[in-house]
């Protein structure tokens, strides 16, 4: 048994000069017991150098300098926690932390304290922060931190940071629970020794082609895993029909046999194999397809994306609320965007409006871009929405009260008229048109890059998160190029520039 502090130096009531008597007798046994019994855990304290504003609580890491930081989970730089800022402004690395409730809630966004017999994590979403929830997000780390003894009182416990390959693939035996979101190129990550089920009780939570009736079994003796293949749905310009194309613009098919009017924004719903569309005519109305090409299967030993008989009937849903300009779209929700604000509505998995309409944002100027973080919280909820106003706005949806967004902030401010946007939720990019530059940011509008010059308005902006490309629609062409903009190659072109193709969105 190690105990922390310097060899014991007391000496029993029946040895009270321990220089005189030499030899530790039965007394020195049971005065050393009692003290190890009643001893506290020792506390360490470094006097370190603060390079921000952390108070109370906060917990830092060690920079270079041998200053320190407060700490975040997203980066192994700054994941490395040595301690918590005490009281007096000292790091406390060890020992038990005496904070009230307030200060505690500061720092976890709870309410009444600490919650007793809980472990508590390094946030990677917010810098200097503490979850009771440990972080699964791929890419980021796991720390310890903490463990509440009560409401004010922790016991300092920090662990080494454990680096998150698996995505909630961790904690299991038998049985696999998938409990949020899972993205497919990821699965490649797996190391598999066992037989791997995805049940029928996970469809509808997560980004991927797993249905109620679907049931995806990898074995042991897999090969190879394959990245599904995207497709991008527009509307031809030359058939007015609403078709896709594979990623690089070859073999473009007709998914709607109807005519459409002036389509001005397409997006597909893979986990519910729907494709939406907005048109411009008279009255402004939302329709839908089946994309009727996709569904999660394996061949051999292989997990692969396998043709099913989908269907290419299309409907008007509804009329829109107003005039919209584009629109993105999630498993559950329609985000429709225009001169009026934001609006939402709920869908059924057919495609069909449900209950639940709000307009939770009212635009400043003209809204340019729209784009969802389906994988990532903020202000307490999830899906993340980035609006492209007069500057890049941040927020996330109360779908309990849909009258406004919350966490309502601007992450860039544009040296143009901010227009198209996309989000890679899964590598952590912004793409941003910043009047004729493309602009590549972090999720939180953090280092932006210019990509490139288009030169020209940009009339649509998507990306392939598996294989890491970006399109960028001008003029009568389709683009695309690397997430650095380099190897731009056009895969699509339309007829004209006054008969261009419109609307354009890229599944999965």
């Amino acid at each position: 048994m190690i105990f922390v502090g310097s060899p014991w130096q007391g000496q029993s009531p029946t040895r009270p000069d321990p220089t005189t008597y030499r030899h530790a007798d039965g007394g020195d046994y049971a005065q050393l017991v009692y003290e190890i019994n009643t001893r506290t855990v020792g506390t360490i304290t470094l006097a370190l150098t603060i390079d921000d504003s952390s108070g109370p609580g906060t917990p830092v890491y060690l920079e270079s300098t041998g200053h320190v930081a407060a700490a975040k989970a997203n980066s192994l730089a700054t994941t490395n926690v040595l301690g918590l800022v005490n009281n007096q402004g000292l790091i406390q690395v060890s020992g038990t932390l005496t904070l009230t409730e307030g200060e505690w809630d500061a720092l976890t966004g709870q309410s009444g304290g600490l919650v007793v017999g809980t472990w508590y994590w390094l946030s990677d979403t917010t810098t200097g922060r503490l979850v009771n929830v440990e972080p699964e997000v791929l890419g980021h780390y796991s720390v310890a931190v903490l463990y509440a003894l009560s409401t004010t009182e922790a016991l300092i416990l920090v662990n080494a940071p454990d680096f998150v390959v698996e995505s909630l693939f961790a904690r299991c035996n038998d049985f696999l629970s998938v409990i949020d979101i899972v993205s497919i190129n990821h699965v490649a990550l797996l190391s598999l020794s066992e037989v791997l089920t995805v049940s029928d009780l996970v469809a509808g939570i997560r980004n991927a082609f797993v249905t109620a009736s679907d049931t995806l079994t990898i074995t042991d003796a897999a090969v190879g895993i394959d990245v599904p293949p995207s497709f991008i749905y527009f509307e031809d310009a030359a058939t007015q029909l609403i078709s896709k194309s594979n990623a690089d613009g070859s073999s473009i098919t007709v998914i709607c046999t109807n005519p459409q009017d002036t389509v001005v924004s397409v997006g597909a719903d893979p986990t519910n194999d729907l494709v939406f569309w907005i048109d411009t005519g008279s009255t402004a109305r939302l329709g839908l397809s089946r994309l009727g090409e996709m569904r999660l299967g394996t061949e051999g030993h292989s997990l692969k994306y396998v043709p099913f008989s989908g269907g290419t009937s299309n409907f008007s849903v509804s009329a829109v609320p107003s005039a919209p300009t584009g629109f993105a779209v999630d498993p559950n929700w329609l985000y429709q965007y225009g001169t009026a604000g934001l609006w939402l509505t709920q869908y059924n998995t057919d495609g069909s409006a449900a209950a639940g309409l709000g307009n939770p944002y009212i635009p400043i100027g003209i809204p340019g871009g729209l784009a969802i973080d389906r994988i990532h919280s903020f202000a307490g909820h999830s899906p993340i929405v980035y609006l492209a106003d007069n500057v890049l706005i941040k927020a996330s949806v109360n779908y309990a009260n849909l009258a406004s967004l919350n966490g309502n902030t601007t992450i860039y401010t544009p040296g143009g008229t901010l227009g198209q946007i996309a989000c890679d939720d899964i590598n952590g990019y912004l793409f941003v048109m910043d009047g004729f530059l493309l602009r590549r940011m972090d999720l939180n509008g953090g280092a932006p890059t210019t990509v490139l010059n288009v030169g020209s308005t940009v009339n649509a902006l998507f990306v392939d998160k598996n294989l890491q490309k970006v399109y960028y629609e001008y003029g009568n062409k389709v683009v695309q190029s690397n997430y650095d903009g380099s190897s731009p190659v056009t895969v699509l072109t339309s007829v004209d520039t006054l008969n261009a193709n419109s609307g354009y969105g890229i599944a999965p």
